[in-house]
């Protein structure tokens, strides 16, 4: 699950830190395992939102090979 870090800062440095765990959608959950467990397991540990989750599985069904998709995922990411 993705944790949320917060550092508390004055002008000597980070003075202190606070994290909590947030929880995905079942709609996330859902479209993530289109990419099988161990892509669904990266795209909600990374806290990827909705649409960015959507993206990456259209990429993933629109690529015959591994190399490609992660060819277009990487073209994608720089747009």
């Amino acid at each position: 699950m993705p944790m949320v870090y917060i550092h508390i800062r004055n002008l000597s440095g980070v003075v202190s830190s606070h994290h909590h765990v947030t929880q995905p959608s079942p709609e996330d959950r859902a479209q993530a395992r289109r990419l099988g467990e161990a892509g669904a397991r990266y795209v909600l540990a990374h806290g990827y939102s909705s649409s960015d989750i959507a993206t990456i599985v259209q990429i993933y069904r629109h690529n015959a090979s591994t190399e490609l998709f992660a060819l277009q995922l990487a073209a994608f990411a720089h747009i």
